[in-house]
């Protein structure tokens, strides 16, 4: 087995992009705090959309801290970037009813683990482009994009939380 700089490549391999990700409207989250970094919040039970995202896609997401001496300030951009293959019109309708409003995303990595983006301002759909493909080869696209700006980096999301998302509960803040 080969070693690179170190690191075996086999732990490298689905590592990096977006496994899915569970969309709500910014107001059905509720008492967000933030515990050693990791997500306290209140949503209802069915409040969260699933999506998955294809591996190769290339959906990926942004956490940048930009910092002004000048004004003393730091604040976090945050853009989620989401690529669907096979643009449906069911889809279509399903993302543009969300962009209407204010979202958070919970997104849940390749890697395993699992960020809050929009926690405590919620992400704002920037573009949304939907595209038929150039070819047979080459599908159908919709890619919406959605930018926040934060307080704090993206928290993480405990196990127990993301399990309640997925299964339609309610999540209770601990």
């Amino acid at each position: 087995m080969s070693q690179l700089t170190g690191i075996n490549r086999e732990t490298k391999k689905g590592q990096g992009g977006i496994k899915s990700v569970n969309l709500t409207e910014f107001e059905n989250v509720t008492n967000q705090s933030i515990v050693d970094g990791v997500a306290k919040f209140n949503t209802e039970a069915g409040v969260w959309k699933n999506y998955a995202v294809d591996y190769e896609s290339g959906s990926n997401f942004i956490d940048k801290s930009v910092g002004s001496r000048k004004e003393g300030t730091v604040y976090n951009d945050q853009t989620l970037a989401l690529i669907f293959v096979r643009y449906t019109l069911a889809k279509r309708n399903e993302l543009e009813a969300l962009s209407e409003s204010t979202i958070c995303a919970n997104v849940e990595m390749n890697n395993g683990e699992t960020f809050m983006l929009g926690f405590e301002n919620g992400l704002d759909l920037s573009e949304g482009i939907g595209s038929s493909g150039e070819s047979l080869e080459v599908g159908s696209k919709l890619t919406p994009t959605f930018i926040g700006k934060e307080f704090k980096p993206a928290p993480s999301v405990s196990s127990a939380d993301l399990a309640s998302i997925k299964a339609g509960e309610a999540v209770i803040a601990a």
